[in-house]
């Protein structure tokens, strides 16, 4: 996981990695990305030792930049309410390989 800090700009940037549970599952807790002239997003790397990777980002449901194509091919994150707090929550099936 990677994105730019809440400025836009990459100097003060946020990485780190995430592990899935069996159901492919995480919980990411960070900062907003800031905006640099696109749509505000998280560039994610899905990978597993014997399957390759693959690319994607998450992306912003409201966002006012935000593209058809951003929310076909990425993560699309919503706003929800969980035990009275906002949380954003999205979806995104990926294969990386077949057994």
């Amino acid at each position: 996981m990677r994105h730019s800090g809440t400025d836009g700009g990459y100097t003060g940037q946020y990485e780190g990695e995430m592990t899935t549970n069996a159901r492919g599952e995480y919980i990411l807790r960070t900062a907003m990305p800031g905006s640099y002239g696109r749509p505000l997003h998280i560039h994610v790397v899905v990978s597993h030792p014997s399957a390759g990777y693959e690319f994607t980002e998450m992306v912003f449901r409201g966002d006012k930049t935000l593209d058809d194509e951003s929310q076909q091919h990425g993560i699309v994150l919503e706003a929800v309410r969980l035990n009275d707090v906002e949380v954003l929550v999205g979806s995104f099936d990926l294969v990386l390989g077949r057994q």
